[in-house]
């Protein structure tokens, strides 16, 4: 009887523990990911040429792996997943951890600043990173002990000072103006040399109710009852410098100190959300708007009018990963970014169809419970989930699916699976 009892109590133990992880500790276990992307633009404009010794798709400041090697993670079947069952899905990271009120200082802004590691450089990268980003994402911002140490954290990245901030969606955790109040309040902290962009997420247009939240894991919603006031949400943001894009782009010529690095202009491609049919890539990528490319190839037949083998085709064409992790440019001369919530894998083809270099995105959550060996157990979207969190080199483009830093509101719980904010430095490989 007194084993019952012993064994009874270890088992009641082990479930508390469990909770105070993914519900409290896991949570607000922030993390800053330093990331690194080698470009490179060869003067024949052919792709792959072997430029020296092969680097790493992503090094830490100490010279530790940012994220989980591709062959470390299982490959899950390629599959739909209700939008809904991520509602507030799962995640992980690394580099410098953050907790408690440290304010992720364990180094300061010169630190960020020197790229890949303290170690030499690798033969044929660049001293100095070309492009540095903040990407951000998935804040589900609420008014709790979890909002609160969230915005502490984003508050301490001011310090980095990069070229560009990225947020790619889910900004709030429901439609209260006072949870945008709190969300200005943390952002406007933040400061970038040329730009804060942002994009939504299915968060930002509608606030989910809890049984629109249980009925989307067994079938996907497209929309739902409560919509927010986005033109109020873009308003607010714009006043401290951040700009939403829906469908659109922006163009910004290099500095003159670094023009000889071969790229001239960054295109900047701010994408609606894919799952709930916000997404019009064809207005996004046309010529107008500050762009005068001729290369987008807008003649791509979009997946949806597509049938399934040749879908397959497109996939294996995009989903193909470039084992040397360097990156050429698809133009000559431009950097192509693309910015998105949804990670799906129609919305990843079209993008690399179309010539995108780098896709930024979230949402997923890095799969928001992850196992150890295993990795991410659902990614949320339509998307493989060895691709749920990091950065992926394919043949024509480069993803990076960040973890993001919030859950959202009906499934607020985190398992082996840091939320993180990334540094994305981008370097030259000569």
């Amino acid at each position: 009887m007194l084993w019952i009892i012993l064994l009874c109590t270890i088992i009641a133990i082990l479930i508390i523990l469990l909770i105070f992880y993914s519900f409290v500790y896991e949570v607000t276990n922030f993390k800053l990911s330093e990331v690194n992307i080698y470009i490179t633009d060869n003067s024949d404009g052919s792709k792959g040429e072997d430029g020296g010794r092969g680097v790493d798709n992503a090094e830490c400041q100490y010279g530790r792996s940012c994220r989980d090697s591709v062959d470390s993670v299982r490959c899950a079947d390629d599959g739909q997943v209700s939008d809904d069952w991520h509602d507030d899905n799962y995640g992980q990271s690394s580099s410098n951890d953050w907790h408690g009120d440290d304010c992720g200082q364990k180094s300061d802004k010169s630190d960020y600043r020197q790229g890949r590691s303290q170690d030499e450089p690798a033969a044929g990268v660049a001293d100095e990173p070309l492009l540095t980003i903040l990407h951000l994402s998935d804040f589900h911002l609420r008014k709790n002990y979890k909002g609160r140490k969230l915005s502490e954290f984003v508050k301490s990245l001011s310090r980095l000072e990069p070229d560009f901030i990225f947020i790619t969606g889910d900004l709030l955790g429901g439609g209260r103006s006072g949870s945008i109040d709190n969300l200005i309040d943390m952002l406007s902290h933040l400061k970038a040399k040329h730009g804060k962009y942002a994009v939504l997420g299915v968060h930002d247009h509608y606030d989910k109710a809890f049984i629109e939240f249980v009925k989307n894991m067994f079938k996907r919603k497209r929309e739902y009852k409560k919509e927010n006031d986005i033109s109020y949400l873009a308003k607010r943001l714009n006043e401290i410098g951040i700009e939403i894009l829906i469908n659109e782009k922006r163009l910004f010529e290099m500095d003159n100190d670094k023009s000889n690095s071969g790229i001239n202009g960054i295109e900047i491609i701010g994408l609606g959300d894919p799952v709930i049919n916000k997404m019009d890539i064809n207005k996004a990528f046309s010529t107008r708007n500050n762009s005068s490319s001729t290369s987008v190839n807008n003649n791509f037949k979009d997946l949806h009018l597509q049938d399934k083998a040749a879908y397959a085709i497109a996939y294996r064409d995009v989903f193909k990963l470039n084992e040397k992790k360097v990156h050429t440019l698809n133009e000559k001369g431009k950097l192509r970014i693309a910015l998105i919530h949804t990670p799906d894998n129609n919305s990843i083809i079209s993008l690399a169809k179309r010539n995108t270099d780098i896709i930024f995105c979230g949402h997923t959550h890095g799969g928001q419970v992850r196992l150890p060996f295993i990795g991410a157990v659902i990614s949320g979207c339509k998307l493989k989930t060895k691709f749920a969190s990091g950065l992926f080199y394919f043949e024509n483009t480069v993803l990076y699916v960040t973890r993001g830093l919030g859950e959202g509101k009906y499934s607020p719980f985190r398992f082996y699976c840091q939320p993180e904010a990334s540094l994305i430095n981008i370097y030259k490989y000569i």
